[in-house]
């Protein structure tokens, strides 16, 4: 199993090797290794995370998406017909087909990925299959959906990291996947940079399955339709907005310069029972729905 190298999250110092973890001499931040965990959140960060994460996975646990986690970790993206949140998983199961086309990830050679927003690592888990060494990531350490869910599963290595202070010294890896993440960031823009600033030269940056919108208003309107939901169907009465809650195509080419590189979206479109949903669901809430796919910047 290839293990990358750490920097401390706090000051981006080398880290030294302790029984069971990492310290920083720069610093003096400690980490450890629990449970076949990496834990590099620090300790402002993981308060502030705590009233998130406990949002978030009470809305996975009540959407289904943890009891698909469990039963079908092996074959996902594919989950049986009439499981819950099947329709998502076609389309997920399409942006990752794009993905590891567009990616070069079906052939020679090996290469380094980092999954940002790795939850269960199932993509951590199909890409190791494909012969590639992975790294998953994610903010969530959950037992039943996050990578707690994942540690006696897979040889790859997980990390719990916030994505904005990422514990990786730059330029090693050939490939950084914001799996269905990068809407949960505050300032997409500086995300994806550090992002960038992970990869070797001529490293690729994709980012998928994030809701995409051409006019920002429409997005605007769907994390207030979101929002809304969270009061009335959860019972949340201040319910939180993690991040900014989508992109737009504007914004990616944006980051596309910045990081100098060129870039492409490919949409995943789903059956057509889907499009028609779509459709009338625009019609319905009166603004423009997402798109999801894979944007790739190389």
């Amino acid at each position: 199993m290839w293990i990358p190298d750490f920097v401390c999250p706090a000051c981006q110092a080398p880290l030294a090797d302790k029984a069971q973890g990492y310290t920083c001499g720069q610093c003096e931040g400690s980490f450890c290794i629990d449970g076949g965990v990496y834990h590099f959140m620090l300790p402002e960060q993981t308060d502030s995370a705590r009233p998130f994460l406990s949002q978030y996975r009470s809305v996975r646990r009540a959407d289904g998406h943890t009891e698909v986690a469990v039963a079908s970790y092996a074959t996902l993206p594919v989950v049986p017909r009439g499981s819950p949140n099947a329709a998502e998983w076609q389309i997920r199961r399409r942006s990752f087909d794009t993905a590891v086309s567009r990616g070069g990830l079906r052939s020679n050679p090996r290469r380094r990925v980092l999954d940002v927003g790795a939850g269960n690592g199932w993509l951590s888990a199909r890409l190791s299959e494909l012969g590639h060494d992975v790294v998953a990531v994610d903010l969530d350490d959950d037992a039943g959906d996050g990578l707690g869910a994942v540690k006696s599963r897979k040889p790859f290595p997980l990390v719990q990291a916030h994505f904005d202070a990422m514990p990786f010294a730059p330029g090693q890896f050939d490939l950084v996947m914001m799996n269905a993440s990068l809407h949960y960031s505050p300032d997409p823009g500086f995300t994806s940079e550090a992002a960038a600033r992970l990869l070797r030269p001529g490293g690729t940056l994709m980012v998928m399955d994030s809701p995409m919108f051409e006019d920002p208003a429409d997005g605007e309107a769907m994390v207030a339709q979101q929002l809304d939901a969270l009061r009335s169907s959860y019972s949340m009465e201040q319910p939180m907005r993690p991040g900014v809650g989508f992109l737009t195509f504007a914004g990616l080419q944006q980051i596309a310069s910045r990081i100098g590189r060129g870039a492409r979206f490919f949409t995943s479109h789903g059956p057509l029972v889907w499009r028609v949903r779509r459709a009338w669901s625009a019609r319905r809430l009166g603004r423009a729905p997402a798109a999801f796919g894979v944007w790739v910047a190389r």
